[in-house]
């Protein structure tokens, strides 16, 4: 989950950057589990770690070595029960960033960001492990951003 946090900024900037370039199909697709199941043949997807293929529709090359060279390092006592068989193998990005808790750490962080998370949380307190979480993917936004500041300075 901590590598989904970490990826989910640079996957959102390259998006972005694909629609600011007039590219609307790649910032609609780019890492879009959706259009990779629909248009991946199952070996390719299995090649890539696609964390969605279930062990019954495995065809062999699966776990394979990604190409996305991404290995996760979750804890398995803060991994679910059904995400445990997928940790220890390469993943794809594009899976990691859609794992639930990415996508709520990444929501929180909207209201986070605005000062508002306390209206978020809706009376509840925040626990250390949203804290955590939310600095880890605050960190990637700073570094994305940091990264697109270079890439301006040096035209």
């Amino acid at each position: 989950m901590i590598q989904g946090l970490r990826l989910l900024p640079w996957v959102q900037a390259q998006r972005d950057e694909y629609r600011r370039n007039g590219d609307l199909k790649n910032a609609e697709c780019y890492l879009e589990c959706t259009d990779c199941m629909r248009s991946v043949p199952l070996g390719t997807r299995e090649r890539y770690g696609c964390g969605w293929i279930a062990r019954e529709d495995r065809t062999g090359t699966f776990p394979a070595r990604s190409e996305w060279r991404h290995r996760p390092t979750m804890i398995e006592d803060e991994v679910p029960a059904h995400y445990r068989e997928r940790a220890n193998r390469y993943v794809c990005p594009g899976w990691l960033i859609r794992l639930p808790e990415v996508i709520e750490v990444a929501r929180y962080y909207i209201w986070f960001d605005k000062g508002q998370l306390a209206l978020a949380l809706d009376g509840e307190p925040m626990t250390h492990r949203l804290r955590d979480l939310i600095e880890v993917f605050h960190g990637a936004v700073a570094r994305v951003q940091s990264h697109m500041m270079d890439a301006v300075s040096k035209g």
